[in-house]
């Protein structure tokens, strides 16, 4: 059974990062619930120490103009076998992009360049995967 609370994080993570990032985030949830929000928040959320509320959840999707949690909620009722392949695959390639920014934004070195590449390499291998798990039951 797949960990619906790793998929919620992997859709908020997604979100922010089109948002513009944490400070981005912040600001949109400040202005939008007119209370104060910390970045620290956040991280916790996507830690998985808070959980996710609904408002986050609206604000979010509602400032990038996406609705992929919403989206994913009522996909529950596809077949649980594809859908759970979907996800696993999906969480399997927002884990590798999540390394892979992370290295990015972070070398320096020719060592850290070097794991960096390695990161991206793991990226195109979880999405290349995933798109062989689509095309497979695509057809």
């Amino acid at each position: 059974m797949p960990d619906e609370r790793k998929i919620l994080t992997a859709f908020m993570s997604k979100l922010i990062a089109q948002c513009g990032g944490y400070d981005a985030a912040v600001a949109i949830l400040e202005a939008r619930w007119d209370h104060p929000v910390s970045k620290g928040t956040l991280s916790k959320k996507k830690s998985g120490i808070l959980d996710w509320t609904v408002t986050d959840v609206i604000a979010l999707q509602e400032a990038v103009g996406k609705r992929p949690v919403f989206d994913w909620l009522n996909s529950l009722d596809d077949d649980p076998e594809v859908l759970a392949c979907h996800i696993a695959g999906a969480a399997d390639l927002s884990r590798e992009y999540g390394d892979a920014m992370s290295a990015v934004l972070s070398a320096r070195t020719p060592d850290d360049k070097a794991k960096a590449i390695k990161e991206l390499h793991d990226v195109r291998g979880a999405a290349d995967r995933l798109i062989g798990t689509m095309e497979a039951m695509r057809k």
